[in-house]
C-alpha cells in the first residue's frame, strides 16, 4: 500500500490521475468511488480546477476498501460499435412488451398458469386451460401434432413469461448497481460486470428478429 508523503511540511494532495496511478486503478474507477459517497472529499483550494485529495485520507480509504483482485480492466481495448445503454434500452423495451402481452392474456391474477388438456371424449378438442379449467386456447393445427402445440403453449404461459421478465429486470438492476453507470463494454472479458454485460447480450439475442435489433449486439 503506498505511503502518503509530506511535502514542505504540509499534507500531500493528490489528483484523480495520481490516485489512479498510485493505486493501480483507472480514473473512471476513482470517479466511481466518488459517486458512492464514501470516498474522501476533495480539498477546497485556489488556483486549480482539478479536485485534489488528501493522500492520508485516500490511503485510509483504500486500506478499508481494497481493490477487487484481478488485472486492470481499463487496459482492455474497447470493442468498436458497442453501445451498452442502447442495448439495455432495447432489452428493457422488449421486457415491457412481454409483460404487457402476458398480463393482457390473463383475466385475473390467478389465470396466468395454463395447462395442456388432451380431449377426454371424441367430441372434445385439444385445449389449453387455466386454473378454472376454462379453455384458453384450442390447439387444432392442420399439420403439426396437437399435443406438441398444446404443450408448447402451456409451457410458455403468462406465469412463465412474467418470471422471465422479472429475471431480466433483476439482471439489468445488477448490471447498473455493479457498474455504477460505467460502460463495461470497455471491459469485455473481465470480472462480474463483464458477466452481467454478456448475459444481457445473450438474453437480448432472443429478440434478434425484431427490426430494432442490431447485429453488433449479437454474442
Amino acid at each position: 500500500m503506498p505511503n502518503p508523503e509530506q511535502q514542505s511540511g504540509s499534507v500531500r494532495l493528490m489528483t484523480v490521475s495520481e490516485i489512479a496511478e498510485e493505486y493501480d486503478v483507472s480514473r473512471q474507477t476513482v470517479h466511481g468511488y466518488r459517486r458512492r459517497g464514501t470516498f474522501p472529499q476533495p480539498v477546497q483550494g485556489e488556483g486549480s480546477t482539478r479536485p485534489r485529495f488528501r493522500a492520508d485520507e485516500v490511503a485510509v480509504w483504500f486500506a478499508a476498501n481494497p481493490k477487487r483482485p484481478g488485472r486492470r480492466t481499463d487496459l482492455a481495448p474497447q470493442q468498436p460499435g458497442e453501445d451498452v445503454d442502447e442495448l439495455i434500452a432495447f432489452y428493457s423495451a422488449q421486457l415491457d412488451k412481454d409483460e404487457a402481452a402476458a398480463r393482457a392474456a390473463c383475466w385475473d391474477e390467478q389465470s396466468d398458469v395454463w395447462t395442456a388438456r388432451p380431449p377426454q371424449a371424441r367430441y372434445e378438442q385439444y385445449t389449453v386451460v387455466d386454473y378454472l379449467d376454462d379453455g384458453v386456447v384450442v390447439a387444432a393445427p392442420e399439420n403439426a401434432d396437437a399435443d406438441g402445440v398444446g404443450q408448447h403453449i402451456a409451457r410458455h404461459d403468462p406465469a412463465r413469461v412474467l418470471r422471465e421478465v422479472e429475471a431480466g429486470r433483476r439482471l439489468i438492476r445488477a448490471h447498473e448497481k455493479w457498474c455504477e453507470g460505467r460502460c463495461e463494454a470497455k471491459y469485455p472479458n473481465v470480472g462480474p460486470d463483464a458477466a452481467y454485460y454478456w448475459e444481457i447480450k445473450n438474453r437480448a439475442a432472443v429478440y434478434a428478429d425484431h427490426p430494432d435489433y442490431r447485429e453488433k449486439w449479437r454474442p
